[in-house]
């Protein structure tokens, strides 16, 4: 929806900062400076096209201002709360938005459906709060510098002194777990928590959680049947509203049941007034989207476009998505989403639909299905090409983990969602979206969806094999079998087979061998060079940790050198 910016106990104007971002909101661009807070707003404009709903938005009676960036998706309901109390002005979500806060105060996170990253300010008492959505779609950061306070949708709009977080590389190194906790990549440069708000008040901060996904308990007496069907009726309400828009909207489709499932709901509800536009990512190899895409154009009715990536794409693009993502690319189909926004933006299209979280929820990886069938228990690290990720014996000095062992289903399935995948997945589809002014909306992660999913009996997930068995046998009233119940597919991207053949190789080979790369201090250099000779033979199907070599060295060349 935008890019929000501002500077609190001000000596300086925040108009500096909202210009490094306003890809995030191209459509009107505007600070205000007040005696204590300078705030700024980019807007891409979504809900109520009017001026009337440029932002920061202010309600002179209780003296308060709102910076919001996201979208509030029972915006309609809450306004039918709130217009007993209130008089409304615009017909947007940032004013329902306000108004509850007026209304409910920090409750007032609890009671909205949405992703946000949202700043209030009272004028009167010159306090603030700076909150995010509960699972971290919008992102928020912020940093101290010179006695002031300033944060901002993205990091690159902040002061910062351009020293690496040491600890937070040695954790992404040792163990490829990242974007978990409120540290970046960037020493004394902070995000805001999902679920979180933090309170700045004379140059005092508290920070505080209104929502923890980890109070889900399991419902073991619900039936089956009932939980199929309360299920497909959730699916398909949050699907209608997070389509509430006042511009087009379209999907990102793959081969997948997530994005076809939310094609199939689409159709089923008549929610699109013209023909759905549709964009598929394509590597060019036999691991192509784009022929199982093209397969259920003959189930629903809907424009499609692929853009195919070649490896000269990747490569050229490589050092600017670093640069908009401000953390390690988690792969090369993270890469290969640029293509996709930039073709989404080209068609004029500023909201997109995409299927992330069901696997996270609904047991969709096979590691799950091995924790619930007792085949598996401690080692549940990030998998890229199918195989275990990182590799420790190369970093110069071990990050130790503090995180429990021997979990159970449900709190693996939790955390899975909060540190390990579905987090830095928001992440990058947020930046690679919003790099091409594109919000992206996740309706499998409404907070309601998220919590039923959880509560299930753990045997609903599966059967005879197969994962996330009761969603798809929920969406299979209205898709066909051999769309809902096709095997997930590891193996989505060939970035182990590009990785070890050129241009790939020859650039992994230069960065490794440069003179900074050893003098990072991170990775043993010598160590490093032995293991991607060993790489090179062809019989390593992990490539993650090869991965990682190459967005440390680009990233402390983009931002420390």
């Amino acid at each position: 929806m935008c890019g929000i910016a501002g500077i609190i106990n001000k000596k300086s104007d925040a108009s500096s900062m909202i210009q490094k971002i306003t890809h995030r909101g191209p459509d009107h661009h505007q600070t205000i400076n007040l005696k204590n807070a300078s705030l700024a707003f980019s807007r891409l404009s979504i809900i109520d096209l009017s001026e009337r709903s440029n932002q920061p938005l202010y309600d002179a009676q209780n003296q308060v201002y709102i910076l919001f960036n996201g979208e509030i998706y029972n915006y309609l309901e809450l306004k039918q709360e709130l217009i007993r109390d209130f008089e409304f002005t615009t017909s947007s979500d940032t004013e329902v938005f306000l108004k509850s806060y007026i209304k409910w105060g920090t409750n007032c996170f609890n009671k909205v459906n949405g992703m946000f990253a949202v700043c209030f300010y009272h004028a009167d008492t010159e306090k603030t709060i700076l909150a995010r959505d509960r699972f971290g779609q919008k992102p928020l950061f912020y940093t101290q510098a010179n006695e002031e306070f300033y944060f901002a949708s993205e990091i690159k709009a902040l002061p910062n002194d351009s020293q690496p977080n040491r600890e937070t590389w040695l954790k992404y190194l040792s163990s490829a777990v990242y974007d978990d906790d409120e540290n970046t990549f960037f020493k004394n440069i902070y995000q805001v928590e999902p679920s979180s708000y933090i309170v700045l008040q004379n140059s005092k901060i508290s920070k505080h959680k209104y929502y923890n996904i980890s109070n889900v308990q399991r419902d073991y007496s619900i039936t089956y049947q009932d939980a199929k069907d309360n299920l497909f009726n959730l699916i398909q309400d949050a699907i209608k509203i997070h389509t509430r828009s006042d511009v087009p909207y379209c999907l990102s489709l793959s081969s997948g049941f997530d994005s076809s499932a939310i094609l199939a709901s689409l159709s089923d509800q008549n929610l699109s007034k013209e023909k759905l536009n549709c964009f598929t990512l394509d590597f060019n190899e036999t691991l192509s989207e784009s022929i199982f895409a093209k397969e259920f154009s003959k189930n629903w009715d809907f424009k499609h476009s692929v853009h195919t990536i070649l490896q000269n794409d990747a490569l050229n693009m490589l050092s600017s998505s670093i640069y908009y993502q401000e953390s390690p690319l988690g792969g090369l189909l993270n890469l290969g989403q640029h293509y996709n926004f930039q073709e989404i933006h080209k068609k004029g299209f500023k909201v997109a639909l995409d299927g992330a979280g069901v696997d996270e929820v609904f047991c969709g990886y096979n590691t799950l299905l091995q924790k619930f069938e007792n085949k598996q228990h401690n080692n549940f690290k990030t998998q890229i090409d199918g195989t275990y990720s990182s590799n420790a014996d190369l970093v110069t000095q071990r990050w130790m983990s503090d995180k429990k062992e021997n979990l159970s289903l449900l709190e693996t399935q939790i955390q899975y969602l909060k540190t390990l995948k579905l987090n830095r997945g928001l992440r990058m589809k947020d930046r690679y979206s919003m790099n091409h002014s594109v919000e992206l909306r996740v309706p499998f992660i409404d907070h309601r969806l998220v919590e039923f999913g959880l509560s299930l009996n753990p045997s609903y997930y599966f059967k005879n094999g197969t994962t996330k068995y009761i969603i798809r046998d929920a969406m299979s009233k209205i898709m066909p079998h051999k769309t809902c119940f096709a095997k997930k597919k590891s193996i989505n991207a060939p970035q182990t087979k590009w990785l070890q053949k050129d241009p790939w190789l020859s650039f992994t080979k230069q960065l490794i061998n440069s003179p900074s790369f050893n003098d990072r201090g991170l990775l043993n250099a010598d160590k490093v060079k032995l293991a991607h000779e060993n790489f090179d033979k062809k019989d390593i199907k992990n490539s993650f940790y090869v991965w990682q070599w190459i967005n440390m060295e680009m990233w402390h060349r983009i931002f420390i050198d």
